[in-house]
Formats: structure tokens, C-alpha cells, sequence
């Protein structure tokens, strides 16, 4: 966009300033709808592989290409160098994905150390280690930092790394040796045991988060949804119940029609 901005005021007229800031306006308009419309939150920047960056890299082009050319083609503009329009869209294309590798785990860095690190307890049963092992190991990007277990059940034993499972009658001492800031629970207990657990976190000022298997039990994804104090799972996610989701498909639809309709 820069360069489109760069080029508008160095060599040409007011006209063609005015062409060139639509279509550095149709490109931001396609970043904006693709950071609208995407679904980011569910990958895992932090370690994407060259083939899922280039496939990220090829999403983002598209958003940003599509308005830009079908602008062009509804406008009949004859006026902008396809050298420069397609030199722009590789150089934009390597940038992306050059962001996509790297700048993720640069930001991770500078933002997930020293004080910034969460120690963590895992709270559960030997057992449940190899279900929640892959999410720590790259929750670990983010700053967590595992510092001890404490089991549920006395009388076991050591994980493969050699740590040791302590007991939860111990809890407080543990959270006070390794300042512990939150605490994972592998498995859901009885409203009773819950409701003493969390007091003891509470009372040591670390939080605590459950992991349930609902979604073992039911073989489908859900989604919690909380309206007006209630408590929702639903089964199946509907992207245009949300007024943003549905605004945002209309101006697609509009953006995409307007220009055909008025000169074509």
C-alpha cells in the first residue's frame, strides 16, 4: 500500500492520485474484511510450516486481489501498468509470508518471558498426561511454564521426563514453593470437590481452569455460549448470527455488485 501511495504523489497528477488512493483503499478494505472474516484464533501462528504459511499467505492475497481486479474490470481502467500491479502483488505476496513465519514468534518472545510466564500446576491423574502433553508443549510458546503436578490419588508414581506426581493434600505448599500462577485441572470432579478445590487456588491467589470432555463424550465439537446470565452448548456454530458476520457478508455482497451494476 505504500508503494501505491508513494507512486500516487511522485509522478502523477491529481487524477490519477485520486485512482491510485481507491485502490490502496481497496486493498486495506481487503485486509479489513479478511481479519473480519477469518478465523485466526484457531491456528496456531506460532507453529505454522512452510506449506500452512503459504496456504495462510494465499488466503490473505486473495482477500486483497479479488476487490483490487474486480474493480478493475468493472471500471475498465486501462490506466495502471499491470507491471507494476503484478510486481506489487509478489512483492506483497513474500511479505506476507515472510510475516507469517517469523513475526509470530518474534512477538511471542518479546512478549512471554521473565515475569511474564505462567507457572502452571497440572492437577489430575497420571493418566491424563498424554491428552493435555501436545497442548503444553505449545502453550509453552505463549509463556507457560509447567512447574509441578499434583495428583488426585496418592500412591502414584513419576512421568516419562522423571518428574514427580505430589499430592493434592499438599496443594498450598506446592503453589507457595513454585509460584504458582494457575492452576490446569485434567478432569472434572463432583460440585463439591470443585467447589474446594478452587477456595484452595483462591485462597493461594492462583486461578484455575477445568478441562472438561464434553466433547469426548458427545464425538462433536461444541461451543459454550453465555445470554443474559444463562449458560449455553450448542453442536453447531452459525457464523451470521452475529450482526458483525452478517454486516460484513452484505458489504461484500454490495462491493462486489456495485461496480458491475454501474459500469458494466
Amino acid at each position: 500500500m505504500l508503494v501505491f501511495i508513494f507512486s500516487t504523489f511522485s509522478s502523477i497528477g491529481l487524477a490519477e492520485a485520486y485512482r491510485y488512493t481507491v485502490y490502496s483503499l481497496l486493498i486495506l478494505a481487503g485486509f479489513v474484511i479478511y481479519t473480519m472474516r477469518s478465523s485466526l484464533w484457531h491456528l496456531d501462528l506460532l507453529h505454522l510450516d512452510g506449506f500452512r504459511c503459504a496456504q495462510l499467505t494465499l488466503r490473505q492475497m486473495l482477500h486483497v486481489a479479488a476487490p483490487l481486479f474486480l474493480f478493475l474490470v468493472a471500471a475498465k481502467d486501462m490506466g495502471i501498468s499491470r507491471t507494476f500491479l503484478f510486481s506489487y502483488c509478489s512483492l506483497l505476496a513474500c511479505c506476507l509470508f515472510l510475516t507469517n513465519r517469523r513475526l509470530p514468534n518474534a512477538l511471542a518472545n518479546l512478549c512471554f518471558r521473565g515475569r511474564r510466564q505462567q507457572r502452571t500446576l497440572l492437577c489430575g491423574m497420571p493418566e491424563d498426561f498424554a491428552r493435555v502433553e501436545p497442548w503444553l508443549h505449545r502453550k509453552t510458546s505463549f509463556g507457560m511454564q509447567v512447574c509441578g503436578f499434583a495428583a488426585l490419588q496418592s500412591g502414584t508414581g513419576t512421568l516419562p521426563n522423571g518428574a514427580r506426581w505430589e499430592s493434592v493434600d499438599d496443594l498450598e505448599a506446592i503453589l507457595a514453593r513454585e509460584k504458582i500462577n494457575q492452576v490446569v485441572l485434567t478432569r472434572t470432579l463432583t460440585a463439591e470437590g470443585l467447589q474446594a478445590l478452587s477456595a484452595r487456588c483462591d485462597t493461594a491467589g492462583s486461578r484455575i481452569f477445568i478441562l472438561h470432555d464434553l466433547e469426548e463424550q458427545l464425538g462433536r465439537p461444541v461451543r459454550f455460549i453465555r445470554d443474559e446470565g444463562l449458560n449455553f452448548i450448542t453442536l453447531r456454530e452459525e457464523p451470521l448470527e452475529c450482526p458483525l458476520n452478517r454486516l460484513t457478508k452484505r458489504m461484500l455482497d454490495v462491493g462486489i455488485a456495485l461496480p458491475v451494476v454501474l459500469f458494466v
